[in-house]
């Protein structure tokens, strides 16, 4: 759905929308886009925005031991 021209989702009775940003990396600093698409999915799953860029990520996930 869209409001205007900005995607909206709208999640427990309100609506919500989106718009493209940039994050900086909790771990290595560098910038990284947080999409629209990213946004929505993050919001449907109930996700809070990343802290760190996808290779960061998965270095982290990486160091975690199997089965969690």
């Amino acid at each position: 759905m869209f409001r205007g021209n900005r995607p909206v989702l709208r999640q427990k009775g309100r609506f919500m929308s989106f718009s493209e940003q940039t994050i900086i990396c909790a771990d290595c600093g560098t910038e990284f886009p947080f999409t629209v698409a990213d946004q929505q999915f993050f919001a449907e799953k109930g996700f809070s925005a990343p802290r760190r860029c996808r290779s960061c990520r998965a270095a982290a996930k990486q160091g975690r031991p199997a089965g969690r």
